[in-house]
């Protein structure tokens, strides 16, 4: 008995560790819209009248730190979102607003808190 309760505290303890790690990108999209955590329009190609646009991602590992999210167009920093990650699986999203007329190449950088490149999506502004 002292056996088995000894084999699921490591199991436990293996499986905390893992979702206090470093963060991964399992999912990273661009999209007009988020609903109930899902991201909806997605595509790597957006009219320049779509108003706003959305970075959604989910994270597996790295519960109780931080990602950002950096946005550009055309080489020059659009905004930066600091997201707060919860659990071992999370998913979360930030959101640009573009300005009419906006036009050519998007990306988003998603690094770790500090700094750590984990991902980039990139789209483009039509």
């Amino acid at each position: 008995m002292k056996n088995l309760f000894l084999a699921v505290m490591f199991l436990l303890s293996a499986v905390s560790f893992s979702s206090a790690g470093e963060p991964t990108v399992e999912v990273a999209t661009v999209a007009t819209s988020v609903e109930n955590l899902i991201p909806v329009g997605v595509s790597e190609k957006f009219s320049s009248s779509v108003g706003r646009l959305y970075c959604y991602s989910k994270i597996l590992g790295g519960a109780g730190q931080n990602i950002k999210h950096l946005w550009y167009i055309n080489g020059k920093k659009l905004g930066e979102a600091t997201l707060s990650i919860k659990a071992g699986s999370y998913r979360t999203y930030s959101l640009v607003t573009i300005l009419p007329g906006t036009k050519g190449i998007g990306r988003i950088d998603i690094t770790t808190g500090d700094g750590k490149l984990l991902k980039s999506v990139e789209f483009l502004i039509e």
